[in-house]
């Protein structure tokens, strides 16, 4: 896993791996990913690291999307 900024600074993001642990302990249904990082292989890459620790479904968030809750 790669840092905002190396300790001890603290950091004001979670890795999505850790987005998906907090979802689980949360127990919610569904996880949204947003504010993520511009990169050349799209956010696909993100969806796939919060599955390894999220058991649920996992989107990232899109202008104009919407979610009923």
């Amino acid at each position: 896993m790669t840092d905002d900024a190396p300790p001890p600074e603290r950091r004001g993001h979670l890795v999505p791996e850790e987005a998906g642990e907090v979802a689980q302990r949360g127990g919610v249904g569904r996880m949204v990913l947003t504010h993520l990082p511009v990169n050349s292989d799209g956010r696909s890459w993100a969806v796939a690291k919060a599955g390894t620790t999220f058991e649920g479904p996992v989107e990232v968030a899109d202008t104009l999307k919407v979610w009923e809750i």
